[in-house]
């Protein structure tokens, strides 16, 4: 049975998301589709680097939090004192 996928099957496959029957089905295709493999690099390559992104905050973002941190712990001491 010859299937077309879409860029949302291919998403889906990224994020295991399919049934095993397609995500074969799938894998099958991209052997034989050279162009449907690249767009699922593609994808992945993405992926890869939203996650990257996600997992380092920025500077200024760690300040912020540092400097409230540091505000509320000034508060409460000086809450105890009084």
């Amino acid at each position: 049975m010859n299937q077309n996928f879409t860029s949302n099957d291919l998403l889906l496959n990224a994020y295991n998301e399919l049934d095993s029957f397609t995500q074969a089905q799938l894998e099958l295709a991209m052997k034989e589709n050279e162009e449907l493999h690249q767009e699922y690099e593609d994808i992945e390559h993405v992926l890869h680097h939203l996650d990257a992104d996600a997992k380092k905050p920025h500077k200024s973002s760690i300040d912020i939090i540092l400097s409230y941190s540091r505000n509320s712990n000034k508060e409460r001491q000086e809450e105890l004192v009084v």
